[in-house]
């Protein structure tokens, strides 16, 4: 598959939850390009705004993508051209009030949220004329 592995002690950890940070990977490798549900971090190196929106851009899936940026604005800006359901800036954290969900094979049904309750009602449309009483 590629890549290679942190084998330093060097690791980002959240609670329990220890990420290990994968180097050297590109963007035609199976980790770049499938959605690895585990504490895996691929790192891929790009020369441009352009091109790191591309790369991100550049797969089958949409799930959810993170931005971090000195300049709230940029980060904004480079969010609204990601092609995923949520986009992350900086330091923000779960957002149990917004609609989760994703883009392309990631799915475009929503969970949490106004949305994810709209999930589990029926809706009726009737059309027509209306009568002179209901």
């Amino acid at each position: 598959m590629g890549g290679r592995p942190v084998h330093s002690f060097f690791a980002l950890r959240s609670l329990t939850v220890v990420f290990f940070p994968c180097f050297e990977v590109n963007n035609k490798m199976t980790i770049a390009q499938e959605e690895i549900f585990g504490p895996v971090l691929s790192i891929i190196p790009y020369s441009s705004e352009e091109e790191a929106i591309r790369i991100v851009n550049d797969t089958v899936y949409g799930l959810n993508n993170a931005v971090g940026s000195a300049s709230p604005e940029r980060a904004a800006q480079v969010a609204r051209k990601l092609r995923s359901g949520m986009v992350m800036i900086n330091d923000t954290g779960f957002l149990p009030d917004a609609p989760f969900g994703g883009y392309k094979q990631s799915g475009n049904a929503r969970e949490w949220g106004t949305m994810g309750l709209e999930e589990y009602l029926v809706t009726k449309t009737i059309a027509g004329k209306p009568p002179s009483k209901l």
